[in-house]
């Protein structure tokens, strides 16, 4: 759907294209280039807006979004508060603060889900796309796009769609891995040593394989092999954090 409205703003030169789910309480925008404008973009487009008018303000959303939003919204004066998934429950919660006195113009998720304060929080598409348009519109004149709004916005690396894929593949390697280790321990423990048992299961030496490295490669083995699952378990999380930075 995003991809159409995209193709069809393009093709007749519109300057945004409006996207809403079934019962118009979800909503996307695609800005004249073709951009498609929801998830995160969208979260930090109406927060620009709001912000703009009134800095120093909360935004409240699902617990979903990138660290590079809450960036975002700092920069513009606000603060970003994540919450727990379920659009009843980001907008209860920013409810809830600005009844203890926490000015939240707006509780939005990453699906589309908006409400905004102005609107006595219902969960309103329509409405908010109104917002960006009565914005959009007002940027024309100025010579400039709601995408302009946004242009400082870091996006995430990887996209929701490649991070699902890529963690399904690493899914699969995993439990391949752990076939081979299951299967080959016996044999590496036989005839090449009792060590190399443990660095072939890798981090299931502290779990799946540590029977079969308890029953090949004796007892006394049995405490390296956690200890190797241990520090593997802690570290990778910590290595694989630190790569992804390059």
């Amino acid at each position: 759907a995003m991809a159409s409205i995209s193709a069809a703003v393009k093709r007749v030169g519109a300057d945004l294209g409006v996207i809403f789910d079934t019962d118009c309480d979800r909503a996307a925008v695609v800005d004249a280039d073709g951009r498609e404008i929801n998830r995160n973009r969208l979260i930090a487009l109406i927060s620009a807006i709001l912000l703009d008018e009134k800095p120093g303000e909360t935004i409240v959303t699902d617990s979903v979004t990138s660290s590079g939003l809450k960036k975002f919204i700092n920069d513009w004066g606000g603060e970003h508060y994540r919450y727990k998934r379920g659009y009843r429950n980001v907008i209860d919660e920013a409810i809830r603060l600005n009844k203890e006195g926490i000015s939240c113009p707006l509780a939005i998720e990453t699906s589309g889900h908006a409400a905004l304060r102005e609107n006595h929080f219902l969960d309103d598409g329509m409405y908010l796309v109104t917002v960006l348009i009565v914005r959009a519109m007002k940027l024309k004149q100025e010579g400039k796009t709601l995408g302009s709004l946004i242009a400082d916005l870091k996006e995430p690396i990887l996209g929701a769609e490649m991070a699902m894929e890529l963690g399904i593949i690493s899914l699969l390697a995993n439990i391949i891995r752990e076939i081979i280790a299951l299967l080959t321990i016996p044999l590496f423990a036989r005839f090449v040593g009792k060590e190399v048992p443990i660095t072939v299961a890798g981090v299931t030496s502290l779990d799946v394989c540590l029977p079969l490295i308890r029953k090949y490669s004796g007892e006394e083995m049995v405490p390296v092999a956690i200890l190797h699952g241990f520090i593997l378990e802690f570290c990778v999380p910590l290595l694989v954090t630190f790569f992804c930075r390059f």
